[in-house]
């Protein structure tokens, strides 16, 4: 994905970042390019994502009876988000957020820890 592009020691890390921005930074992400696709594919490609969600899910249901609301947001965010473009998915990613946030039992589960 190139979330990581170079491992220095940490004295040269300023050196090294500015060296980088001047000559090899690409200001657009992969993700942000014209055809990007999720490696391993989506949850509609048939690859390994998609062989994930239905075992996950049930796993889920099975192990919490869906008393954790923040684990089954976690799989709907990724679920809903690979399949629109990035800001779709950051969009999808806050509102399972504000659901959460106000969501009585994660208030309570918060406390209760």
């Amino acid at each position: 994905m190139g979330i990581i592009h170079k491992v220095v020691p940490a004295g040269d890390l300023i050196a090294e970042a500015k060296r980088w921005i001047r000559e090899d930074a690409d200001p657009v992400q992969p993700w942000d390019k014209k055809g990007y696709k999720i490696p391993g594919g989506g949850p509609y490609d048939g690859g390994p994502a998609a062989e994930m969600f239905t075992p996950a899910i049930a796993t889920l249901r099975k192990t919490t009876y869906g008393n954790y609301p923040a684990q089954e947001a976690i799989l709907s965010c990724l679920y809903e988000g690979a399949q629109v473009p990035i800001d779709a998915g950051l969009r999808i990613e806050i509102r399972y957020l504000i659901q959460l946030l106000m969501n009585p039992a994660s208030g309570n589960m918060v406390r209760s820890l």
